[in-house]
């Protein structure tokens, strides 16, 4: 897969753990898989004990596994 000059990863913070105490919550994890929508702005991100989130071009992220029992994505390999 080619590399994508309009993605830009950034750390959170350097212990790779960002603590938002206002909305009492820590975002951690590890990404699994990233599916680019069609309408190129968007982002599917599926985490490995996160569940799936959809990510905006504002970086905006919208929880879409919130009512999940269990919203692990396990990576799989394409064969």
């Amino acid at each position: 897969m080619a590399e994508d000059p309009t993605i830009s990863w950034q750390l959170a913070n350097p212990s790779g753990i960002q603590i938002d105490a206002a909305a009492d919550a820590w975002h951690s994890g590890h990404v699994t898989e990233i599916l680019r929508l069609d309408d190129a702005d968007s982002l599917l991100v599926a985490t490995q004990t996160g569940g799936v989130w959809s990510v905006d071009a504002n970086s905006d992220a919208l929880p879409l596994s919130d009512s999940w029992d269990r919203p692990q994505v396990p990576h799989t390999i394409a064969q």
